[in-house]
């Protein structure tokens, strides 16, 4: 009998230890596939059109356009509008109005999933990065 529980002991701290190992190698994967950048986005002319500002991380300095016709979400990579998610981009988000704002959706290269904001009178601009809103 207390064979088996030695036995069972050993097997269960090498289960223990097998799931942790995995866990942080899981953790660890995540945390390398996000690609460092840092965008001010806001609306301009009366809100019928988005304008991003990118301060590092971005082959493209100054991006400006209306909504996509029906609201579509506009996807944005370090290169500029897209209309995919190219394998060979770093970063990639969609961006489209909302009920309550604007909606990011982070698709690659990002930590996040789901972004959302509203633009405060007198706030022009919301600084994100591969994180979230700063």
């Amino acid at each position: 009998m207390k064979l088996i529980q030695n036995s069972l002991s050993k097997v269960f701290a090498f289960a223990a230890f097998s799931l942790s190992s995995q866990a942080s190698f899981a953790q660890a994967n995540t945390i390398s596939r996000v690609s460092k950048f840092s965008i001010e986005i806001g609306k301009i002319g009366g809100e019928e059109a988005y304008e991003l500002h990118c301060l590092a991380g971005c082959n493209w300095k100054l991006l400006s356009f209306k909504k996509p016709v029906g609201n579509k979400p506009q996807l944005i990579d370090e290169n500029g509008m897209t209309t995919s998610v190219s394998a060979s981009a770093s970063w990639v988000f969609s961006i489209q109005s909302s009920k309550k704002g604007i909606s990011l959706v982070g698709l690659k290269g990002t930590a996040w999933s789901k972004l959302g904001f509203t633009l405060p009178k007198g706030k022009t601009f919301q600084l994100i990065d591969e994180h979230g809103m700063k």
